[in-house]
């Protein structure tokens, strides 16, 4: 059986890709989302769940135990 993989879609397009978006970040964003994915992070090793790559239940699971922590001004993000 023959792995078909997108045009662009290899290694080096994603490194690209995720350098590029990395440089149009402020600061403040880059440390919104180094919390975000420390909170995530720790959460996953609380119940004892794989953060990267999140399996889409994990994923639903970390949003409805957030929506409990949030306040009106604070939106999830991964």
């Amino acid at each position: 059986m023959t792995s078909l993989r997108a045009p662009g879609s290899g290694p080096q397009h994603i490194a690209v890709g995720t350098a590029e978006t990395d440089r149009q970040l402020t600061d403040s964003t880059r440390l919104m989302y180094s919390a975000d994915m420390a909170a995530f992070t720790a959460w996953c090793a609380s119940v004892g769940r794989r953060p990267l790559p999140a399996a889409p239940e994990t994923v639903t699971e970390y949003v409805a135990h957030s929506e409990d922590f949030k306040s009106s001004e604070t939106v999830v993000t991964l």
